[in-house]
């Protein structure tokens, strides 16, 4: 009987397992959104463990594309990236085979920083038990498998004044010493 339950456990749970793959710390995906096949799963399944996404406000959405023409037909960002990785974590239980090991969604924001802030903000909040979060007020973090980080036109201030922090900041070597800069090294502690 123990020999029929390992069995139907191996079968039941091995394939799922199977997809899980070993982080590459220094793995990189770059505009995989214009690639044929899914973008965050088959980033995943490749362990690795940062992910740029390109966004436009557009129309109430984020919309996922390196140059704003045909927004109205590109996806957004929560179709693309938030629900399939709220989907992987359903079913794998974590990113990684390591199981501290976040991903990283590297938000380069193309234009509107202000709106793609609010609209993003948004989102990080209705997928908040993904996230890795930031309190100030408590100086506190609560860890997720997954962190946020933009780029491109980057709202500092929107983010240095936010009680809740879903999101850090790519800093720019030419700002380093500005207090208002050095968000990004405060989940590093």
């Amino acid at each position: 009987m123990k020999l029929f339950f390992s069995i139907f456990y191996i079968f039941l749970f091995a394939p799922l397992y199977a997809q899980i793959t070993t982080a590459i710390p220094n793995g990189h995906a770059h505009n995989d959104y214009e690639k044929a096949r899914p973008a965050l799963t088959e980033a995943l399944k490749t362990g690795f463990v940062s992910i740029e996404i390109d966004v436009f406000p557009y129309k109430g959405q984020l919309k996922v594309a390196h140059i704003p023409l045909f927004l109205g037909a590109a996806k957004n960002i929560e179709e693309l990236y938030f629900e399939p990785l709220e989907q992987w974590i359903k079913a794998y239980g974590q990113v990684f085979k390591e199981q501290d090991q976040p991903v990283i969604f590297m938000v380069d924001i193309k234009r509107q920083s202000t709106l793609a802030y609010q609209q993003l903000r948004a989102l990080c909040q209705k997928y908040e038990q993904l996230l890795t979060i930031q309190y100030p007020l408590q100086d506190s973090i609560k860890k997720g498998p997954l962190q946020i980080i933009l780029s491109g036109h980057k709202p500092y201030e929107l983010v240095k004044s936010d009680s809740i922090r879903y999101m850090l900041v790519d800093g720019d070597l030419g700002k380093i010493g500005n207090s208002i800069y050095i968000l990004i090294a405060q989940f590093r502690e």
